[in-house]
């Protein structure tokens, strides 16, 4: 669950939030780590991407969409317990 203001856990959504993600140098981490969410969407993803890297790790994750993004395909993934995109 992700804190809220006031402190209160609970489900926190997130709308158009634009994100940047590169490194100063090469990192063998995903761009994206999606552990225990719902109901997601990934929009135009455009991140740094080393070869042989996943760009999203899903873990625990429903209703996840992909679509518009560089190096992963449009999809949607209704449940994933463990998953590389």
């Amino acid at each position: 669950m992700a804190r809220r203001e006031g402190g209160t856990r609970g489900p926190a959504r997130a709308v158009g939030l634009p994100v940047k993600a590169g490194y100063m140098k090469e990192d063998r981490l995903p761009a994206f780590a999606l552990d225990t969410v719902r109901g997601t969407d990934l929009n135009q993803v455009k991140a740094q991407w080393t070869a042989g890297v996943p760009m999203i790790v899903l873990r625990n994750a429903e209703d996840i969409s992909v679509y518009r993004s560089t190096r992963v395909a449009d999809m949607h993934v209704d449940r994933a317990d463990q998953e590389e995109l």
